[in-house]
């Protein structure tokens, strides 16, 4: 019995000796007291490699010691499997990502003409006058040996007396060698520095294509092509109205987006529908409208 104050307190000597005479196991005793690190011996220097981990770890059981200090590491299969299946989602995005960056390239040069033909075109009449006054006559068509609707030599002759005009206010466009195919897209008439091909052309009694009398007169047209010395789909083909004081992208409307352009019975209708819309997405699918949703995506 111990006096402090006028407290008693007294000790339980079986509990005392109870905890003195409980025997610790082994295990328990050497997590608590684990053993101590060796001293460096002569020659450990400054330049020494020294694991700066040991601290961190020491106090740690010694089941978990050894498990801290196992380095992790991917296995070879691992890593092949990682690969595999990094290669098949490529295989699987990489084609529609590469058609909608073509697409886009395509948007981009038949914008680009559209722009630049446009501008060319107004400057030549306010030089020249309208279309009426450019001494220009119909268009022609004649048959070769086999049979082939073909232009007349006439008419050959009047796609260059209409482009000779202009092509002084076009830079640095090239003159191919004529020819009698229709839309061929590996001949043609001019091609343009980023390597547009205009490809064909149709004069509508260009006489009457005169501003004042019949301003939404249907002059003419002429096709183009976005692959220059390559084999073009229809796809790739777009049509331009020739109007008395200006050119129109071939396709605007509802009825003839629809019945040409997303129908696919002909391609080159949907030149409005990609200057207007910026995209070639009647490629790919049927529920657009020409004054409702233009895009596949929501």
């Amino acid at each position: 019995m111990i006096n402090e104050g006028k407290r008693e307190i007294t000790c339980h000597a079986e509990l005392v000796s109870a905890s003195n005479d409980t025997e610790i196991p082994k295990q328990v005793r050497n997590d608590m007291n684990p053993s101590p690190q060796p001293s460096p011996t002569r020659g450990e220097g400054v330049n020494s490699r020294v694991d700066f981990s040991l601290p961190l770890i020491t106090g740690l059981p010694r089941s978990l010691r050894s498990l801290a200090m196992t380095k992790n590491a991917f296995t070879l299969a691992e890593v092949l499997i990682t690969l595999g299946i990094i290669g098949i989602v490529a295989a699987m995005t990489m084609p529609s990502l590469i058609q909608k960056y073509q697409e886009q390239v395509t948007v981009t040069k038949v914008k680009k003409f559209y722009s630049e033909f446009s501008q060319a075109y107004s400057m030549a009449i306010m030089e020249n006058g309208t279309l009426d006054n450019w001494g220009l006559k119909a268009s022609v068509l004649t048959e070769d040996e086999d049979g082939n609707s073909i232009h007349t030599d006439q008419s050959l002759g009047q796609y260059d007396k209409f482009f000779g005009i202009i092509e002084k206010y076009l830079k640095n466009i090239k003159k191919n060698k004529f020819t009698n195919t229709l839309n061929d897209s590996k001949n043609g008439f001019y091609v343009l520095p980023d390597g547009m091909l205009i490809t064909g052309m149709w004069l509508q009694d260009p006489e009457r294509c005169n501003s004042a009398q019949n301003p939404d007169f249907y002059c003419g047209d002429f096709y183009v092509s976005t692959k220059y010395g390559k084999t073009s789909s229809r796809k790739n083909i777009f049509c331009f109205k020739i109007s008395p004081n200006r050119i129109e992208p071939y396709g605007a409307g509802e009825s003839v987006f629809r019945d040409y352009c997303l129908s696919g019975r002909n391609y080159s209708r949907c030149s409005a529908w990609v200057i207007m819309n910026g995209n070639m997405d009647y490629l790919h699918c049927d529920d657009l409208s020409w004054s409702g949703k233009h895009k596949c995506s929501k």
